[in-house]
């Protein structure tokens, strides 16, 4: 008999943007439109913060996304009315137990994602030691900001005797949020509170990035998948799943009846 496939959702605590009282949070479509193609796969979802307990949603969005229909679901059914989800704490997650660890975006996570050691040990070790779980190996997946979660991530290096471990990310193709768009969704603001763009902190990395925040942009190197924008998070999702399940990107469509047509449903060619 077959195991249930299971993903992690990893979101940020952080409701405020460094020192400055401007509220944010986690990105409402880059964790509501992997949610409900996970969950429509059979693919189990739990959510996982680098604190546990609640985290806030970035309310900056919200009226030009709550009437998409994984967005509307979603608020309907696992949001709090102070706009928070519940989330499990890293000491409660034993990494053996999933497939998928996905990093949503939202610019809260840019303070706590790369702080968080307890986030890094489990992707680390749902990377590297758990190959065998599916044909393909588990996934790590990151959406927009949420990539500062993986660039944080060291494995070992099997590669190089002089040195035990590599970042995750090290001479990889990533798609990553634009400067520009950052400082549109952040209102100038991603220098002022976190001293220097994404693209800025990722070292050794390919970038391949569109100059268009209404443009989808994923892109697949091996396990890793990683997406520009929150128009490219179901597309980040679907990648996941197609890898964990063995079934092509098409016939994941054909059963959650996704239009290509839909610029939030698309995926690179």
């Amino acid at each position: 008999m077959n195991r249930k496939r299971s993903a992690l959702i990893v979101v940020t605590n952080n409701g405020q943007l460094s020192t400055s009282g401007h509220r944010t949070g986690w990105s409402l479509p880059d964790v509501a439109f992997p949610y409900g193609v996970f969950e429509d796969l059979g693919i189990s979802v739990e959510f996982l913060s680098p604190c546990g307990g609640l985290a806030p949603m970035d309310t900056k969005y919200l009226e030009q996304w709550r009437h998409q229909p994984m967005c509307e679901e979603f608020l309907k059914d696992k949001m709090y009315d102070d706009n928070t989800i519940i989330t499990n704490s890293p000491r409660n997650i034993n990494p053996e137990n999933f497939d998928i660890m996905y990093y949503a975006g939202g610019p809260g996570c840019l303070d706590d994602f790369p702080e968080s050691i307890e986030l890094r040990k489990i992707a680390a070790n749902i990377y590297t030691n758990y190959v065998e779980r599916s044909s393909n190996g588990s996934i790590l997946a990151a959406n927009s900001h949420g990539i500062v979660g993986l660039n944080a991530i060291l494995i070992k290096d099997f590669t190089n005797s002089q040195r035990e471990y590599v970042g995750l990310l090290e001479d990889r193709k990533v798609a990553c949020i634009s400067p520009k768009d950052e400082d549109q969704l952040l209102c100038g603001g991603t220098q002022q509170y976190f001293g220097g763009y994404i693209k800025d902190k990722l070292a050794a990395v390919r970038f391949i990035t569109k100059e268009n925040l209404e443009t989808p942009n994923v892109v697949k190197d091996g396990r890793i998948i990683t997406g520009q924008n929150s128009m490219s998070a179901t597309a980040v999702a679907l990648e996941a799943a197609s890898l964990v399940l063995g079934r092509s990107i098409d016939k994941l469509k054909a059963i959650l009846g996704i239009d290509d047509d839909d610029k939030t449903q698309s995926t690179n060619e």
